[in-house]
C-alpha cells in the first residue's frame, strides 16, 4: 500500500520517508483517493502476504477516511493519495494501468507547489520516457508502486490526454482531472490550420506510445479483462440501441409536429369556412327579407322622398379582374348617376372609385347647376335652386382605395374594408328611405347592405353572375323564343368543342366565320374567331356535295363521312388560323383553349354579311313586375368590333315594335328567375345577301348598371327631354316667343312650346395620352375656342364627363344635335379639333383612339346619307 504523499514537497526522499512511516504504523490515517493496480504479467511466485496486508489497509482506510479528510483540510495542504487493492493475487500476463490522480484543494494552489513542467495539468505527475512497456513487473508493495509510477513518468505523454484507470474489484471506474485556473491557456484550445511540418510531427507522434493507445491496446488483457470488455460492449450496444430509438423518436416527433400543425390549420380553415358559410347565409336571409319589404313598399318609396346609394362596382370574377389594368377607370364610367337628381325626390350618395380632386368637384357642381339655366333658357343661375341641388348629392371616397394596389379589388370590396366611409354613409342615410344600387353585383354587396341596413335594388349576386355569362344568357334567350345566332354553349372539354363546331359547319355552310366566346370574360376580351370557309381544306368539297344532296343533306347518316373529315382537319386549322381579340392575354390556340375550357364558353355564328350593326337596349325591371325601356342605341366601335366604344342614341336600325317585343319576352324570363334591376341586352342586325331581308339576333345579356344608362341620365338631365320607348325617339320642349300684334302692348312675353327631336352620340372611352399634360381648365378653354360647348337655349352641343383626377388621359363626351347626320358630323369635328389643339399645346403626337372612332362614325354617316338619298328617290318616283 502506498501511503499519503504530500504535494507541498517536490522531493522524492521526503515522500519515501513519509510512506515508510505510514506503512510501519499500519497506516491509520488513510487516503483521500485510491489507485487500483490491475494485474498484468504477474507470476505465481510473488509474495501473497502483500495482498493480505493491502486488504487490511483498505479496511482501516474506510473507517478513518472521513477523519483524515477533515484533518488534512484543516492543515491546509494538498495530498495525492495512491491506493492499491487486491482481492486475489495477480495472475500471469497482467499489466498495470496508469493511475488516476485526485487532488483536494482547500485554497488556491501556488505556482511553487507544482512541477516546473508547465505543459502538464495540475495534479498529474510528470511522465518521462519508458522502455519495454509490455514486459514490466507488477509492484508488490507501495514503494514498488511508487517507483513504477516514477519510471512510467519517463514516457513523454501529453498530459492533457492522460486518463489513468485503475480498476477496483466490483466497483465502477472513477475519472478525475484537475487543473490550475491561473495557468489555463485559452490559445491551447484555439483551432489553427496545420502545416506540412505539423502533419509530419503528428504522424511521428502517432507512432509513439500514447496513453490512448496503451489504454485501448491493453485495457482488456489484465485482471477481469473479459468483464471490462463485456461492460464496454454492453455500453456501446446500449448506446447504439438508444441512439436508434432516439432517431426514431425524433422522426416520430417531427411527424407528430407536422401532422398536428396540418390538422390545426385544417381545423382553423374549417372553422373559418363554417363561420363564413353562416355569415353568407345570414346575409342572404337579410337580402331576401329586405327585398320583400322593398317589393311591398315600392310604390310608396318611388312616390316619396328617398335616397339612393350608388356603388359603381364591377363585381367580375377574380380571373377577369386580374386581366383588367383599368378596373377603377371602368367603374368611374358611371359618374353620370349624379344626374339622377332630375327627380326632386331623389338624393344621391355616390361612392367614387377614384380620387376626387377640387377641379372635378367644381365641374360637377356646375354641371348639376346647369339644369336650372336650361329650364330658364338663360345663362344666369338661380341661387336658391343651386344651393338646393348641391345639397342633394354627396361623393364618398373609401379610405382603402389605395390599400390593395396589387389585388385589383372591385369597389364593393374596397368599401367593405373602409369603416370610416361606411360610418359616414350610415350617418347620411339615417331616418331616410334608402336602397343600394351597384354596377355588376358582387358578394360583398350583401355585407354593405347588411351593415347599412338597406335593401339592394337588384338580384342576388349568384343569379347575376350565372345569367350574365355567355352560356347563362343563352338559356334565357332560348326559353324566350327570340331569334338567336347558331350556337353551341356550355362547352367545357375539347371533344365537345370540336364535335359541336364540326356539326355547326355541316348544318350551316353559309356561315364563313365562327366566334368563340369565354363565359366569364367582359367587354369582348374573351372573343376569338376563325374563318373556316377560307382555311378548312375540305370546305369547298363539302359545299359542292351539299348542293348535290340538298334534299337529303340534313340527314346525319349522309353527313357522317364529311363530319369525320372536318373533324380530322379542325385542330390544325384552329391552331394556325384563329384570331384573338385580346392579344395582350392570348397569343396561341393552346393558351386560349385552356382558359376557354376552364371557364366554359360558347361557339357562335358570325352574321353572314359585310354590313353588321350592333344594338344595345337598357331595361329597368322593377319589383312589381313592370319593366321600363331606358334607352336604345346603335353601337360604335373603335379598337374592336366586339367591344362597344359608344352609342348613337336613339337607335334607327331596327323597327321599334319588333325590338320592344323581344325585350318584353326577355324581361318576362328574367322576372321568372328573380332578376331585377338594370339589364342590358345586345342585338345584331344585318341584311342577308341572298334573301335581301333584315335579320335580328339576340347575342348577349348583362345584368347591372351600365355606362350607357349613366350617360343617358346626363343627356336627359341637361336637355330636360323625354325618351319615348314606343317610337324610340327623344324630344325636348323648346320655347319660342309669340309675335305680338302691336309693339305697344306691354306685359310679360308669351311663348309657344314646341317639341323637337334630339339625337346624341356618347362615349366614356375617349383616350389621348396628351390629355394628362393639360389641366382641365386649359382643356375647357381650348374647347370654347373651337366652339365645343353646350347651348343652353337650343339644348344642343357637347358635354364632358371627367373620369380621373391627377392622371386624366381618359374623358367622356356627349354630343347632342337636332338630326342624326348633324350629330355625327359634330362629334367628328369635335374629336379633330381636340386632337389638333392637344398636339399644338403639348408639342407631341400622343397615342389616342380618336381616329378609330372617327372611321366607324364616317361609315355610319355614309350609310345614313345613302338611306336618305334612297328615301328621297322613292318619294319622287311615287
Amino acid at each position: 500500500m502506498m501511503a499519503l504523499v504530500p504535494s507541498n514537497n517536490g522531493e522524492s526522499d521526503n515522500r519515501t520517508a513519509h510512506n515508510e512511516k505510514n506503512r510501519n504504523d499500519g497506516i491509520n490515517r488513510n487516503s483521500v483517493s485510491s489507485l487500483s493496480v490491475n494485474q498484468f504479467n504477474a507470476r505465481p511466485s510473488q509474495d501473497r502476504t502483500t495482498y493480505e496486508q493491502v486488504y487490511q489497509i483498505q479496511q482501516s482506510r474506510d473507517r478513518t477516511s472521513s477523519n483524515s479528510n477533515r484533518q488534512r483540510r484543516a492543515d491546509g495542504k494538498t495530498f495525492v493519495v495512491i491506493d492499491t487493492s487486491y482481492d486475489n493475487p495477480p495472475p500471469e500476463n497482467s499489466a498495470i494501468q496508469l493511475p488516476l490522480i485526485e487532488t483536494h484543494h482547500s485554497r488556491p494552489v501556488s505556482r511553487n507547489s507544482i512541477s516546473r513542467k508547465r505543459s502538464e495539468p495540475l495534479g498529474v505527475l510528470p511522465l518521462k520516457h519508458r522502455h519495454n512497456l509490455r514486459n514490466h513487473k507488477i509492484p508488490t508493495s507501495s514503494e514498488d508502486a511508487k517507483q513504477e509510477l516514477l519510471r512510467l513518468a519517463a514516457c513523454e505523454f501529453t498530459a492533457s490526454n492522460v486518463h489513468t484507470n485503475l480498476s477496483r474489484t466490483h466497483e465502477s471506474m472513477q475519472r478525475i482531472r484537475t487543473y490550475n485556473r491561473d495557468e489555463y491557456d485559452e490559445n491551447a484550445h484555439r483551432y489553427e490550420p496545420k502545416t506540412n511540418m505539423d502533419m509530419e510531427k503528428s504522424n511521428y507522434r502517432s507512432r509513439k506510445c500514447t496513453p490512448g493507445r496503451l489504454n485501448s491496446t491493453y485495457r482488456f488483457l489484465g485482471y477481469n479483462g473479459k468483464e471490462r470488455a463485456a461492460i464496454v460492449i454492453q455500453s456501446y450496444w446500449r448506446g447504439f440501441c438508444i441512439r436508434r430509438v432516439y432517431e426514431k423518436f425524433k422522426k416520430r416527433k417531427w411527424a407528430v409536429r407536422v401532422i398536428t400543425s396540418a390538422w390545426s390549420a385544417y381545423a382553423r380553415r374549417s372553422q373559418i369556412r363554417h363561420r363564413l358559410k353562416l355569415t353568407r347565409q345570414r346575409q342572404l336571409e337579410f337580402f331576401h327579407r329586405k327585398q320583400n319589404e322593398l317589393y311591398e313598399n315600392w310604390p310608396s318609396i318611388v312616390s316619396n322622398r328617398r335616397m339612393i346609394v350608388h356603388l359603381p362596382s364591377l363585381g367580375l370574377t377574380q380571373s377577369t379582374r386580374r386581366s383588367l389594368t383599368d378596373l377603377s377607370l371602368r367603374e368611374s364610367y358611371q359618374i353620370g348617376r349624379l344626374c339622377e337628381l332630375e327627380d326632386p325626390n331623389v338624393d344621391v350618395i355616390y361612392v367614387s372609385p377614384v380620387d376626387v380632386t377640387k377641379e372635378i368637384s367644381q365641374y360637377y357642381d356646375k354641371l348639376i347647376n346647369l339644369r336650372a339655366m336650361v329650364e330658364q333658357g338663360s345663362e344666369q343661375s338661380i341661387l336658391s335652386a343651386t344651393n338646393n341641388v348641391n345639397e342633394r348629392f354627396k361623393i364618398i371616397v373609401p379610405e382603402a382605395l389605395h390599400s390593395f394596389p396589387k389585388h385589383n379589388m372591385c369597389l364593393a370590396t374596397l368599401l367593405k374594408y373602409s369603416p370610416k366611409a361606411l360610418k359616414q354613409i350610415k350617418s347620411l342615410i339615417k331616418d331616410w328611405p334608402c336602397y343600394l344600387v351597384s354596377g355588376v353585383s358582387h358578394i360583398d354587396d350583401l355585407y354593405i347592405a347588411e351593415y347599412l341596413d338597406i335593401p339592394i335594388y337588384g338580384c342576388e349576386p349568384e343569379a347575376s353572375y350565372l345569367y350574365s355569362t355567355k352560356s347563362g344568357s343563352k338559356r334565357i334567350f332560348k326559353s324566350s323564343n327570340v331569334p338567336l345566332p347558331f350556337s353551341e354553349y356550355d362547352i367545357y372539354d375539347e371533344k365537345h368543342l370540336l364535335n359541336g363546331l364540326a356539326q355547326l359547319i355541316l348544318d350551316h355552310l353559309d356561315i364563313q366565320r365562327w366566334l368563340f366566346k369565354v363565359d366569364d370574360q367582359f367587354d369582348g376580351l374573351g372573343v376569338a374567331y376563325c374563318d373556316i370557309a377560307m382555311h378548312l381544306p375540305c370546305y369547298q368539297n363539302v359545299v359542292k356535295e351539299a348542293e348535290k344532296l340538298r334534299e337529303v343533306w340534313s340527314i346525319k347518316s349522309v353527313q357522317k363521312d364529311y363530319y369525320r373529315r372536318i373533324l380530322s382537319e379542325l385542330p390544325d386549322v384552329l391552331h394556325k388560323h384563329t384570331v384573338y381579340i385580346n392579344k395582350a392575354q392570348f397569343n396561341s390556340w393552346k393558351g386560349y383553349l385552356s382558359v376557354f375550357l376552364s371557364q366554359g364558353g360558347i361557339i357562335e355564328a358570325c352574321p353572314p354579311s359585310n354590313s353588321i350593326t350592333s344594338l344595345t337596349v337598357s331595361l329597368a325591371i322593377e319589383f312589381n313586375g313592370q319593366y321600363s325601356l331606358i334607352c336604345a342605341g346603335d353601337q360604335l366601335h373603335a379598337e374592336s368590333q366586339f367591344s362597344c366604344w359608344g352609342l348613337v342614341f336613339p337607335q334607327t336600325s331596327v323597327d321599334p315594335k319588333e325590338l320592344n317585343g323581344y325585350c318584353a319576352l326577355i324581361a318576362e324570363q328574367c322576372k321568372q328567375r328573380h332578376i331585377y334591376g338594370y339589364v342590358d341586352i345586345d342585338f345584331v342586325t344585318f341584311i342577308d345577301a341572298e334573301t335581301d331581308k333584315q335579320h335580328l339576333w339576340v347575342t348577349d345579356l348583362s345584368i347591372g348598371y351600365s355606362e350607357h344608362v349613366s350617360l343617358f341620365r346626363v343627356m336627359k338631365y341637361i336637355t330636360t327631354g323625354q325618351f319615348n320607348s314606343q317610337s324610340h325617339s327623344f324630344t325636348v320642349q323648346m320655347k319660342q316667343p309669340k309675335q305680338r300684334l302691336r309693339n305697344w302692348q306691354n306685359g310679360a312675353p308669351e311663348y309657344l312650346i314646341s317639341e323637337r327631336n334630339r339625337f346624341a352620340i356618347w362615349s366614356s372611352r375617349l383616350y389621348h395620352t396628351s390629355l394628362s399634360a393639360v389641366h382641365y381648365s386649359v382643356f375647357f378653354q381650348i374647347c370654347r375656342t373651337h366652339g365645343v360647348g353646350f347651348d343652353v337655349r337650343e339644348k344642343q352641343g357637347s358635354i364632358f364627363t371627367l373620369l380621373q383626377g391627377n392622371h386624366h388621359d381618359h374623358i367622356g363626351m356627349v354630343t347632342i344635335s337636332e338630326t342624326l347626320q348633324q350629330t355625327l358630323s359634330t362629334f367628328i369635328s369635335n374629336l379633330n379639333a381636340i386632337e389638333r389643339e392637344l398636339i399644338k399645346t403639348t408639342e407631341a403626337q400622343g397615342q389616342h383612339n380618336f381616329m378609330l372612332a372617327v372611321n366607324d362614325i364616317n361609315n355610319i354617316l355614309d350609310a345614313t346619307q345613302d338611306n336618305v338619298s334612297n328615301v328621297s328617290l322613292n318619294t319622287t318616283t311615287s
